[in-house]
C-alpha cells in the first residue's frame, strides 16, 4: 500500500513539474560556459560528444546526461541517460546518417534553485 501511494506522488509531481528549461548550444557558447563540443560525421554516422564542466557558475552541478532521437513527425523515437550526478559530465549520441531525425544530445546541472539542459543537435528531418 505505501508502494502504491509513493508511486501516486511521485506521478503527481511528474506531471505537475515544468520541464527543465533548455540552452541550446553552439561552438562558441559551449566554450564560454566550459563544455567540450565535437560535432563529426563520416559516411555513414553523424555523431555529437558534448564534455561539460565539473561546475557551472558557483553552484550549478552535474544532475544528469543523454540523447533523444526525434522522429519526422516530432516524436520521441528513443531517449537514454547516461549518468545521473556524473563527476566528469559527458554525453554521446550518434545517428545513421540516412535516418530522418534529430539527435540531441544533453547535460543537466542543477543550482540551488533551478535546473538547467544544455543540449546540442543535429537534424537530418526534411526542412519545410
Amino acid at each position: 500500500m505505501k508502494a502504491f501511494v509513493l508511486m501516486g506522488i511521485v506521478s503527481f509531481s511528474a506531471i505537475s513539474s515544468s520541464p527543465i528549461p533548455s540552452v541550446e548550444l553552439d561552438d562558441k557558447s559551449a566554450q564560454a560556459l566550459g563544455f567540450v563540443l565535437d560535432i563529426s560525421s563520416d559516411k555513414y554516422a553523424k555523431m555529437i560528444e558534448l564534455k561539460g564542466p565539473s561546475i557551472i557558475g558557483e553552484d550549478c552541478t552535474p544532475l544528469a546526461s543523454g540523447s533523444f532521437v526525434i522522429d519526422i513527425d516530432g516524436n520521441e523515437k528513443s531517449g537514454f541517460i547516461n549518468s545521473t550526478h556524473p563527476e566528469k559530465p559527458e554525453s554521446l549520441g550518434f545517428v545513421d546518417v540516412k535516418n530522418l531525425v534529430k539527435l540531441i544530445v544533453f547535460i543537466d546541472y542543477q543550482c540551488k534553485s533551478k535546473a538547467t539542459r544544455y543540449e546540442v543537435s543535429i537534424d537530418n528531418r526534411p526542412q519545410t
